[in-house]
């Protein structure tokens, strides 16, 4: 991050209410422990950082735009993410997703439903398709 754009940001929160965030997990015998965020996985932080752009594009309609969704996230959460574009009544105001994936995997191919998805291969030296 650029230096500016570090003092800029802490200009801006200075004398603001910060949330600390706290993940909780369960063991295979039943506790509980509690990690610090930056303990959590990339998938996990990549997931929580999702949230906000995913649900207010899923509110107001919005066109959201994703590089690389799959990237460090499980299929199945992949699958489910997309599944919330699909369905109506969590994606009430017709939200659009548009998404680069590189390799999609099954899981989230299934998902897919041909008239509302297009994949394109880019070939070396030739324009897109």
């Amino acid at each position: 991050m650029a230096e500016a754009y570090k003092q800029q940001l802490a200009k801006e929160l200075k004398n603001k209410d910060l949330l600390e965030i706290k993940t909780v997990h369960q063991t295979l015998d039943g506790r509980t422990v509690m990690f610090e965020f930056d303990e959590e996985s990339d998938g996990t932080r990549k997931l929580f950082s999702f949230a906000g752009p995913w649900l207010d594009s899923l509110k107001n309609g919005y066109v959201l735009f994703i590089d690389e969704l799959h990237d460090n996230l499980h299929p199945k959460r992949v699958r489910f993410l997309i599944e919330l574009f699909h369905n109506p009544e969590t994606n009430p105001n017709n939200a659009q997703l548009v998404f680069t994936p590189m390799r999609p995997p099954t899981s989230v191919r299934k998902c897919f439903v041909v008239t509302r998805s297009s994949f394109a291969k880019k070939m070396k030296d030739r324009p897109l398709n």
